[in-house]
């Protein structure tokens, strides 16, 4: 019978986040198919009518997502914070492993039940900093006509860090921010 050695734990660890961020980039992938393909052209088959007050709540084990309909983005006054509180209600409190904020979707990968891993209360993000945020990286990272922007919140080997991707025809840019929403580099391609 063997043991396991610190360094065996510490790969276990590091598969595990493996697989929860390609799980949370597998759903980034396809976020356009759940929000694009039944609001109408390019062929697309019309889907039943959805009110601009809806919103989509799925939680699993291992994540939970919010997606908000049209006409509202997680931009909006308190809309990240009411995200984020319908996916953490409960007695459990469960930690976040990464958090990941889109327009009009809100991911969190949670840290397993039991495991002695680095995570993060989801309810700690400063949600009122996120909308200065995401317009500080669009208009300071020379990202020509930036279109779309992501916040990804993670505290895997630290502290609580933030970085906002921001996209548009002249390429990408990341503006990286503290826990506490307070910017503390960008760069843009």
């Amino acid at each position: 019978m063997g043991s396991e050695t610190p360094d065996s734990s510490l790969n276990g660890f590091l598969d595990l986040s493996g697989l929860l961020l390609g799980v949370a980039a597998v759903l980034l992938l396809f976020r356009a198919d759940l929000f694009d393909f039944h609001e109408g052209g390019n062929g697309a088959v019309p889907g039943p009518s959805v009110s601009s007050s809806s919103s989509t709540i799925t939680v699993t084990s291992m994540t939970g997502t919010v997606a908000i309909g049209p006409g509202r983005s997680m931009l909006d006054e308190s809309e990240l914070r009411r995200g984020v509180e319908s996916l953490t209600q409960g007695a459990d409190k469960r930690r976040a492993f990464t958090v990941v904020v889109q327009d009009r979707l809100l991911t969190v990968v949670f840290t397993p039940v039991g495991a002695k891993v680095a995570g993060f209360e989801p309810r700690s993000l400063p949600h009122d900093r996120v909308a200065d945020l995401v317009e500080e990286a669009r208009t300071t990272l020379n990202v020509d006509s930036p279109r779309s922007w992501q916040l990804i919140a993670e505290s895997v080997t630290g502290p609580l860090r933030l970085r906002v991707v921001v996209t548009g025809d002249g390429g990408t840019g990341t503006l990286e921010a503290d826990g506490k929403g307070e910017a503390l580099s960008g760069n843009g391609s």
